[in-house]
């Protein structure tokens, strides 16, 4: 019978252990490991996690002696993990208790899928507000399987498809990906997940199974708030998408687009809109920036997007629409016959 595991990585969550480790037992198909890896933690998490697995044999605690990053810690994860199937978990996100009885059949009934993953609610992790769903553009209205070429062809029309924290994995193929690259930081899951979709394919559920609390303040959106670093990363990922033949010519380009598009929208969010950040990110073709930011106050940020928007198309705009009136008026979420 398959097995299944969690990687939870930790660097000073003492205070929310219990409780995602506990929404992570109370799933209704159990994990069959946990494997816990506390990166240099310096409060007192590790006693924490002792306490947990004295009273769960599942459990097992992997040091850093220090802090490395969350990158390493999920590769230490993944190499120690012997479950078939690992999902990765983070301290501060919740969990439906359904998550691997919705995935895991997916993933056995296509053999030949990567990964099978699902939909998020996001939270402001400190205010609680919701933020909205993702991924913005559902694959699919409907549980169904795409094939390596359905993959690439998704990538014509959408980005960010896949969001980690509701997805399962075939552990085998992640070590035969080499893990996760440690040069693209923010980015190294959807690096992965890409990779593994244009390999091999994937499963998909249009089902929300867990709430991914955001920090404003967290490591994503602090490189995407600087653009010499987000430019960095952004050249990093070039590089890696050239590395692997898989990635269709086409398609870095367009990443870019896309790339840029995201890290000027949180420009324009920021308070106040950040125009020395626009004006990186949109070299050389920022000329309109001058006469639109003398805009009135109400009219600015959304005559800012707009023109985004139109610059960047960065998605199908029917396929947000269609998903918005999905989630609307709902829509099985079953497999058709065939």
């Amino acid at each position: 019978m398959a097995t299944v595991g969690v990687v939870l990585p930790n660097y000073n969550h003492a205070a929310l252990l219990p409780e995602a480790i506990a929404a992570l037992q109370a799933q209704t198909r159990p994990f069959d490991e946990f494997v816990v890896v506390d990166d240099g933690s310096t409060d007192d998490s590790v006693a924490v996690i002792e306490r947990l697995a004295a009273a769960d044999p599942r459990i097992r605690l992997i040091r850093h002696e220090r802090n490395r990053g969350a990158v390493a810690a999920m590769n230490t994860g993944v190499a120690a993990a012997t479950a078939d199937y690992v999902h990765f978990a983070a301290a501060d996100d919740r969990f439906s208790r359904e998550l691997v009885a919705t995935l895991l059949p997916r993933l056995e009934a296509h053999p030949g899928a990567a990964f099978a993953c699902a939909e998020v609610t996001l939270t402001d992790r400190t205010t609680g507000r919701p933020i909205g769903l993702r991924p913005a553009v559902r694959p699919a209205h409907r549980a169904r399987y795409f094939t390596p070429a359905e993959s690439a062809a998704l990538l014509t029309r959408m980005d960010n498809f896949v969001v980690t924290p509701a997805a399962l994995f075939r552990r085998a193929l992640i070590a035969t990906m080499g893990g996760f690259d440690a040069r693209l930081g923010p980015f190294t899951d959807g690096h992965l997940v890409r990779r593994l979709a244009l390999h091999h394919g994937f499963c998909f559920a249009p089902r929300v199974l867990v709430e991914w609390r955001v920090d404003d303040r967290g490591y994503s959106r602090a490189v995407a708030r600087d653009p010499g670093r987000a430019l960095d990363l952004l050249r990093r990922v070039l590089e890696a998408f050239a590395e692997d033949p898989v990635f269709p010519s086409w398609y870095p380009p367009l990443f870019e687009r896309r790339y840029r598009f995201a890290v000027a929208r949180l420009a324009v969010q920021a308070e106040p809109v950040d125009f020395p950040t626009l004006e990186r990110i949109l070299e050389p073709g920022g000329v309109w920036l001058g006469p639109v930011r003398r805009l009135p106050a109400p009219l600015l940020r959304p005559a800012l997007l707009t023109a985004l928007t139109l610059l960047f198309r960065p998605t199908s705009l029917r396929g947000l629409l269609g998903t918005a009136l999905a989630r609307r008026f709902g829509h099985p979420a079953t497999e058709p016959a065939g």
